[in-house]
């Protein structure tokens, strides 16, 4: 199987052209095993230091950094567009890191940062933006940039806590390196270290370069361990800061969801409560019309100019009147009284929904 990357130069950058290596190329011509291909291809998180060389796969972006070379595998649209954008953030790196395999790294990272950034900033527009639409686009991209700000920061603590990791980063100290722990070697070992050396056997070199190397040995390094724990330790810095951030927004997110879902049931609430009292008020309106339906056609009309009021009483007639109202009345202050419960069961719950929101913001804030 052919795998596609991209190869840059470093005296030109700009120059990048495809080449295709087969696995058992990778291991003859670079010594980088079928595993640490399959890491590559799988995308990851890894920093491993070899002879010349470093395999460095962030956020589903391999590379593999040479001397004077970068191969970039071409594995998804990040590698892509990671690859359109690697000449012009390399030299924005160079303006500050003149060595090769370091700028190369710092400037993988740079182009991660910038995502994250990126990414937060489509999610404080989207934020603003949130009223009553669905909200799935907006946890996705935080949780992404949450796991991947996370992981950034979990794997740049790793290199930093591990020194012989941390030194071996620059090939100028990979050098010192190799030669002091291959004079270490007994003799039974290697015939001799310019022999091994002169043969580029790159497993005996791998060997040699993954023992230990004492404290004295890292503070006589070419590249001081100071140099490059300031390049990683800013980068880490960074990141944490967008997974806090993003963590906080998390919350207002959370938050702004819960108080959109109060508003609808309020609304929803208000909507219940109108055609309940509509009900409410149909059902005493029909049970009052009883009397007047029955008895109404039978009473005479004490305001009738047709016939002489003296010998009429009116007394039945106010009594439906009476009857009709009281019972209008009767019905509809029983009807609400019944539905009084459910009223402030529902503002006992907006009033803990709200008291649970100002909480929140106050741990937020």
């Amino acid at each position: 199987m052919n795998l596609n990357f991209i190869k840059v130069q470093e005296e030109d950058l700009f120059n990048q052209e495809n080449c295709y290596f087969t696995s058992q190329q990778l291991l003859n011509q670079f010594d980088i095993t079928h595993r640490e291909i399959r890491q590559l291809q799988a995308g990851t998180y890894m920093i491993i230091p070899k002879h010349n060389q470093l395999l460095i796969s962030l956020n589903k972006i391999p590379l593999i950094v040479l001397p004077t070379q970068l191969l970039i595998l071409q594995l998804n649209n990040d590698c892509v567009t990671f690859t359109s954008q690697f000449s012009t953030l390399m030299e924005e790196v160079n303006q500050s890191q003149q060595i090769w395999e370091l700028a190369v790294f710092e400037t993988l990272l740079l182009y991660l940062n910038k995502i994250m950034n990126e990414n937060y900033v489509q999610i404080l527009v989207q934020f603003n933006a949130f009223k009553y639409q669905d909200h799935t686009n907006l946890n996705f991209i935080l949780q992404k940039v949450k796991s991947i700000c996370q992981k950034m920061e979990n794997i740049l603590e790793d290199v930093l806590q591990n020194e012989q990791l941390l030194a071996q980063l620059a090939f100028i100290n990979q050098k010192v390196i190799l030669n002091a722990n291959a004079l270490n070697q007994s003799c039974s070992d290697l015939s001799s270290q310019s022999k091994l050396i002169h043969t580029q056997s790159r497993s005996k070199l791998n060997t040699i370069f993954q023992k230990d190397y004492n404290q004295d040995e890292l503070s006589r390094l070419p590249l001081s361990l100071e140099a490059l724990i300031d390049i990683i330790d800013s980068y880490k810095i960074q990141f944490h800061s967008i997974f806090i951030e993003s963590c906080e927004m998390d919350l207002k997110v959370d938050l702004k969801i819960l108080q959109t879902q109060i508003k609808l049931d309020i609304q929803r609430n208000f909507i219940v409560n109108f055609s309940l009292n509509q009900k409410i008020i149909n059902v005493a309106l029909t049970a009052s019309s009883l009397i007047g339906g029955i008895f109404g056609m039978n009473l005479l009309n004490p305001w009738s100019f047709d016939r002489p009021t003296t010998n009429n009483s009116p007394l039945p007639f106010i009594c439906s009147v009476v009857g009709t109202v009281t019972i209008f009345f009767g019905f509809l202050l029983s009807l609400n009284y019944l539905s009084l419960p459910s009223r402030n069961k529902f503002a006992d719950k907006k009033r803990e929904a709200f008291k649970f929101l100002r909480k929140r913001y106050e741990n937020i804030n």
